[in-house]
Formats: structure tokens, sequence, C-alpha cells
């Protein structure tokens, strides 16, 4: 991620040449991220769900050029082919924000890639990351006059939304070949996320609350709420308005704010969409996109590469590191 109401915020504001299939672009802003969702609320009821959900994790840490150039070609035969690139455009929205903003979001939520890391210590680092992304989602959207449901934003038709789920399968034969992705799992996937959000909008506060004591303090369920309002967190600055430095994960000091990181997301989807227009008119892109994207998956790092630096934002009382973790 960033949580999903700063893509969809993002790509509002930013797509270029936005068409009858507009709706189709909001979805796609949203990446990959639909597939954590697949059989989150009924799992016996979605056959090989972790098989189908680590696929958006696969997505996300791998390098994006085979898999989006496997798209965009899949699309440029098709006979939808305005409905695919659009979604596809969407794609590439949602990848410049991840690309750009997720290293400061590990530099203040941490992060589990060490293989000694215990499922507790995953768990941990996994809902500071989730809370961060959420909270900055309340802050903009509030902002913005746009705090809403997020189902709400997702509509899409089941006719088009088969026919992109049908192109991702595709993309997994030809490049991931992840086992147990099918042709309609991107398709259930979406409809489990927007289950998922409508269900855990919560104007009372009592939801959060159920949830916390239900699932845990630490827990999906709980994280994914969001909060009433920021009383616990006052004086903290969760988008470096204050151009505090910060580190990249292999020790690179920076000193963006957030919405700095977004416009270094702008001038990267602009490149991008140029190539998605040049795809579109059956040219080869491979190369083009190799330079844009520089080899940087959607965490905004070489995969692979090493992660070492976090210094968590959050006050004690909410999380602290476990011990011997924190690199700083």
């Amino acid at each position: 991620m960033p949580n999903s109401l700063t893509h969809y915020l993002f790509a509002k504001e930013n797509a270029l040449d936005p068409g009858e299939h507009l709706d189709a672009t909001y979805v796609g802003a949203q990446g990959p991220d639909p597939f954590f969702f697949y059989g989150t609320l009924c799992p016996l009821f979605r056959p090989h769900h972790h098989d189908v959900s680590a696929f958006g994790g696969v997505t996300q840490h791998r390098d994006l050029v085979l898999p989006y150039e496997a798209m965009m070609r899949y699309a440029y035969k098709s006979p939808d082919k305005e409905l695919l690139f659009a979604y596809i455009d969407g794609l590439f929205l949602h990848y410049v924000v991840d690309c750009a903003c997720h290293p400061f979001i590990f530099y203040r939520t941490g992060f589990t890639d060490r293989p000694e890391d215990s499922v507790a210590i995953h768990r941990h680092y996994n809902f500071s990351h989730m809370s961060l992304e959420v909270i900055i989602d309340y802050i903009l959207a509030n902002r913005k006059g746009e705090f809403q449901r997020i189902d709400k934003v997702l509509h899409l038709s089941a006719k088009d939304l088969h026919k992109i789920s049908k192109m991702w399968y595709a993309m997994n034969v030809e490049v991931q070949h992840l086992p147990n992705v099918h042709p309609n799992s991107y398709y259930w996937a979406l409809k489990d996320f927007r289950f998922t959000e409508k269900h855990g909008w919560d104007k009372s506060g009592r939801k959060k609350a159920l949830a916390k004591v239900i699932f845990g303090k630490e827990s999906l369920g709980y994280g994914m709420i969001f909060p009433q309002n920021l009383d616990a967190f006052k004086g903290i600055d969760f988008l470096n308005e204050s151009h505090t430095p910060w580190r990249m994960p292999a020790g690179e000091v920076r000193t963006e704010s957030f919405e700095d990181l977004l416009e270094i997301a702008k001038r990267r989807y602009r490149e991008l969409h140029a190539v998605l227009l040049q795809a579109k008119a059956g040219e080869d892109v491979r190369a083009a996109l190799n330079v844009i994207v520089g080899g940087l998956n959607h965490e905004g790092i070489i995969p692979d590469s090493p992660k070492l630096y976090w210094k968590l934002i959050w006050p004690k009382e909410y999380l602290v590191d476990y011990p011997g973790c924190s690199s700083l």
C-alpha cells in the first residue's frame, strides 16, 4: 500500500486522459492490494486462499516490468482494449505512489525481512505499517473533503471486473506462475475487499473497539478500521511537514514530506503514462519501462536489497519495538 483513499485521491487528481472507463482506472489504482483480501472473511468459500492472497505480495516485491508489460500486450490484443488499458493506467498510478512513499513508511513503522523473525514480530510491524497508512488516509481524505467508505470509490460492473480478472490470470500464466490462481481470482478478491471495507466502516468507534477485543490489538481487523480522531497522537508529524530527516531502508538520508513524495510520484506517473500510450499503439515498450522503473519494486527498493534502518513514529503507549529489533 499506502492505503486505499490515498491511492484513490492520487488517481482522481492526476489521471491523464480520463475517458469512459475512469471507474476501471480507480480500481486499478488499488494495484495488486485487493488480492490481500481474498478469503479474508470467508476462507471456506475461497479454496487455496493463501496462494491467491500471496499473489499480491509477489507482484509488489518483484520488478513490475515483466508482469505489467505482459498485461499491456494482452490488452493490446483484446477486444476490450480501452477498458484494460484504463485499468493498467490505474496500476501505474498505484505503483508510483507505492514506490515513492513506501521507504518513508518503512522508516516510520519498521519492517520484517529477516528469516529469523517470529510470527509475532511480523504481526507487530505489519500492524505498525498498516496503522500509519490508515492514519495518512484519514488525514489526507479529511483535508480534501473526501473521507468516505472505501468501497464507494471502487464501483465497477461485474462484466468489466471479470475481463480484468482474466488479464491477471493470463499474466500469471505467462510470467509469475503462482499456483491456484484462476481466471476469477481477482474478481473475487475485489469483491472480498469491497465487502471488508463496507463492513469495517465505523461511524461510532464501537466496531474498532469490538475488533480489538475479538481479533486482537495487532490484528488486521482492528488496524484497518479508521480511528474516530487522532487525539492519542497529538504532536506527531505523520506527514513530515517539518521535513525532519529520515532514512531509506539502506541508509540514505532524505527530508521530503509525504506531499513531496506524492509530487515525485506524479512525475514518474507522467512518464509511465506516455509509455502506456506507446504500448496501446502496439509498440514494444519493455526497454522504456526498464529505464523509468530502474529496477524499483512497489516498495521503492531493488528487490532483495537490504533493509536496515527505521525509527518508530509511535508513542510508547501505542507501539514499541520488540527487544533487539530496532536499528536506531
